[in-house]
């Protein structure tokens, strides 16, 4: 389900931390968030087996550097958190 590009796009983007490349990568960004999203919506579906699930957050790609010493604009990974239904369902899942 993750796409197969993914990991080689995150490990030049970890090499090539700036908005020029970026930039010029844009259009296979937004097609691995694309299909990110459906792989999210698949794991939001099988942890719907087991709990309730209400919806998932995919984090940014650009990190807040206002107070960081790594002035790098994106980050090197992905991440998503699932928010479960209900305000009795305390917590989350995180996945980085």
């Amino acid at each position: 389900m993750i796409p197969e590009t993914l990991f080689p796009f995150l490990h030049a983007l970890a090499e090539n931390n700036n908005k020029a490349w970026l930039d010029e990568n844009r259009f296979l960004y937004l097609h691995q968030e694309k299909q990110l999203k459906h792989c999210y919506q698949y794991l939001m579906n099988g942890l719907n087996e087991q709990d309730k699930i209400e919806r998932f957050k995919i984090f940014r790609i650009n990190r807040d550097i206002r107070f960081s010493k790594n002035k790098s604009p994106y980050n090197k990974h992905r991440s998503v958190r699932f928010i479960r239904s209900g305000a009795d369902r305390r917590g989350s899942y995180y996945l980085r």
